[in-house]
């Protein structure tokens, strides 16, 4: 069915309020509660957080994604972006690598989702220059294949901000990639290392956004508390992101897990009033 238009936020579904764990058989028995609960709350759309299940990815078959989109169908809910993998270092060759990551590609798309975001090649020593060099040319051969894999699709590649990469190392990859690769913007991420002045930031990629995910901290740690509750500088990202179409994602932490029998209580007041406090303080537009 087609969706309905919809709020301009997004939010995380939290998987760990509704199954007690990451297991996709868990998380499909969860799916029922968790898609009630958000269209109870008049929750439009969401981001599927699906990295966590990458143990069993190869396993699951087209089907099982299909039914789980038409559960949010059915609610008129739409996804409009699935958080995908970090990008491996060494523990996969980059062909078996490349293989992992268009099985993600294809997930995305079978969701009907508009973003794919990944993270960069993690590694404790990127300051160390050989060690920066090989992870750069990692990102740029795996962000290559994968933007490919989506082209033609509804889906774009979305690869994050993470607070490990510098902002040189992030210019520096984008300059290899293809337009059609895009970036999530992550306020978050830019609070905890902010290198260089936001509204310069957010011009220099505005062309390159695919996604963001709207989060708060003091610049201390990573804290995904709701905009507004910490120090970033929202009037500035409001001014660059007023008119741009890329899906808005307001992204917490779990607030609560299934063994706390009110876990699904405290995550719907928890995104609740995250979603009503941003539309309150940044507009409830329309996309």
């Amino acid at each position: 069915m087609p969706h309905a238009e919809h709020p301009s936020f997004a939010i995380t579904a939290n998987w760990l309020a509704y199954s007690n764990s990451l297991k996709s058989a868990d998380i499909a028995e969860g799916i029922p509660q968790c898609v009630s609960n958000l269209a109870e709350d008049e929750i439009r759309m969401v981001e599927l957080p699906i990295a966590h299940m990458d143990s069993e990815i190869t396993q699951l078959d087209d089907e099982f994604w299909l039914r789980m989109r038409q559960s949010f169908d059915e609610k008129g809910i739409a996804i409009a972006s699935v958080h995908g993998p970090i990008f491996s270092f060494d523990r996969y060759s980059r062909e078996e690598e490349s293989a992992r990551l268009k099985i993600y590609a294809r997930v995305a798309v079978l969701l009907g989702s508009r973003a794919l975001v990944v993270h960069p090649v993690l590694h404790a020593n990127l300051h160390v220059c050989s060690v920066a060099r090989q992870a750069l040319a990692r990102d740029i051969a795996l962000a290559s294949r994968l933007g490919e894999e989506l082209e033609g699709t509804c889906c774009r590649l979305a690869i994050e901000n993470v607070p490990h990469n510098s902002w040189a190392y992030l210019r520096e990859l984008f300059a290899h990639l293809p337009p059609s690769v895009g970036m999530c913007f992550d306020t978050g991420h830019y609070q905890v290392r902010p290198e260089g002045r936001l509204a310069e930031v957010l011009q220099h990629f505005a062309g390159r956004i695919a996604c963001w995910h709207l989060n708060d901290n003091d610049g201390l740690c990573d804290a995904h508390l709701p905009p507004g509750e910490g120090a970033f500088d929202w009037s500035i990202w409001q001014q660059a992101a007023n008119s741009h179409p890329a899906p808005r994602v307001i992204e917490l932490s779990n607030p609560a897990r299934w063994e706390n029998p009110e876990a699904r209580e405290i995550t719907r007041h928890s995104q609740k009033t995250a979603l009503v406090g941003t539309q309150k303080m940044l507009g409830a537009g329309r996309i």
